[in-house]
């Protein structure tokens, strides 16, 4: 699905990769040196998205 951003991931998923996006933390102004900010409160749900995510996809294997 094309969803637009400037994730790196969007590199893989023009060569036809399947790609998980946008599982990071909660943050904002991105790049910005000076204002750049991350909501350390959302470091483990998102660690444990990304789990759940890898074991379903492994459950779910078809090859």
């Amino acid at each position: 699905m094309d969803v637009g951003g400037a994730s790196d991931g969007n590199r893989f998923s023009g060569g036809g990769a399947a790609v998980a996006c946008a599982m990071g933390v909660v943050g904002g102004d991105l790049h910005n040196p000076e204002k750049e900010w991350s909501d350390l409160s959302t470091v483990k749900p998102r660690i444990e998205l990304g789990r759940k995510v890898l074991e379903f996809i492994a459950k779910n294997k078809t090859n």
